[in-house]
């Protein structure tokens, strides 16, 4: 997050393996949750979706998580706090990416 910080570009994609949203024992932010909230202080919403990566052609029966993030701000948001607004875009992102589930490449 560090280097998406600094360059600052219009959208990044971010692929880890589904621990990237394990709870820790001790009730602290899951590691999604923190890269999320480090992206919300850059401006970045960020849409998160768990694929399979057989689904893709891909040899190897793995669970990823895809973490897409766009700018949208130029200050600081929590999209964790429940008076945020997802944007009206979201739902029409999601299908997409859902649609891709499936999908062998």
């Amino acid at each position: 997050m560090r280097t998406v910080g600094q360059i600052l570009p219009a959208l990044f994609l971010l692929e880890c393996t589904k621990g990237l949203n394990a709870k820790p024992s001790d009730g602290s932010k899951s590691n999604l949750e923190t890269i999320v909230g480090l992206a919300n202080e850059e401006g970045y919403h960020c849409v998160c979706i768990a694929m399979e990566s057989l689904d893709f052609g891909l040899p190897s029966r793995r669970e990823r998580y895809y973490v897409v993030g766009l700018r949208v701000s130029d200050v600081p948001f929590d999209q964790y706090d429940e008076g945020y607004v997802d944007p009206a875009w979201e739902g029409e992102f999601m299908a997409v990416l859902e649609s891709l589930k499936g999908v062998e490449g």
